[in-house]
């Protein structure tokens, strides 16, 4: 699955809405239809945190930081977050965030805002 050049060398002029582009993807009906492991990653309540995504060989091809794929996060519409205690403390437009550490960061978890609940494996499924 090699991209085309011109591709790659797009997405690393444009990281970020690339980068936006693979999250969001990643939380599509297209994606989760088939991809039992990513589903697997989610919570009771539809979560997948960014420590368990960080690492997917895509985002390791962009290059990016936990605090560059919380960025791009902020401008999403069709995810939302539940920010760890120390970044609800720091408000999302605070220049503290970019002082927190790494290991805060990933803890923030991500789902899709719409029906962030039906592609949740129940025990047994």
């Amino acid at each position: 699955n090699q991209q085309p050049k011109q591709q790659q060398q797009q997405q690393q002029q444009n990281g970020e809405p690339c980068l936006l582009r693979q999250l969001e993807y990643y939380f599509s009906e297209e994606n989760l239809c088939h991809d039992n492991y990513f589903r697997s990653l989610m919570d009771l309540e539809g979560y997948v945190t960014l420590q368990s995504i960080i690492g997917f060989n895509r985002l390791q091809r962009l290059g990016v930081s936990p605090h560059t794929v919380l960025d791009a996060l902020f401008e999403s519409e069709q995810l939302e977050m539940l920010l760890p205690w120390a970044l609800r403390v720091a408000g999302p437009q605070s220049s503290d965030i970019a002082r927190l550490s790494d290991s805060v960061v990933l803890q923030t978890k991500i789902r899709p805002r719409k029906d962030p609940q039906r592609w949740v494996q129940r025990p047994g499924q």
